[in-house]
């Protein structure tokens, strides 16, 4: 079957479509995981790293409104390490749509309601 312009370009709508609400949905249940843990969580840092046979995007810190409430090098609690392994697989997700999620980035979180911001 060959492609016609206005079928490739319909289908590759879809697609991308298809990618963008697979990555909304990652990322509420990223927030949702993380404001479980810690309510007051404004944004998270990720860091990807990897070589040609192995990629990893892993939660890095925990932002609240004040500062870090949790990070991976001198805020390293139980609770953090629990959230990591759970969150560990919406990471795998966001690198398999896009791969070049390396270095440190900021995912913001939806603001806080003023009941919500209550700890």
């Amino acid at each position: 079957m060959r492609f016609e312009d206005d079928e490739f370009a319909a289908v590759r709508t879809r697609w991308y479509d298809a990618c963008r609400d697979m990555q909304n949905a990652i990322e509420k249940a990223l927030e949702s995981a993380v404001r479980d843990v810690y309510p007051t969580a404004i944004r998270v840092v990720v860091i990807g790293e990897g070589d040609v046979d192995h990629d990893i995007l892993r939660l890095h810190e925990v932002i609240g409104p004040d500062g870090v409430l949790a990070d991976f090098d001198e805020h390293q609690t139980q609770e953090f390490d629990d959230l990591t392994d759970l969150v560990d697989q919406y990471l795998d997700w966001m690198l398999e749509l896009d791969d070049e999620l390396f270095g440190r980035h900021e995912l913001d979180f939806d603001p806080l309601e003023a009941a919500d911001a209550t700890p």
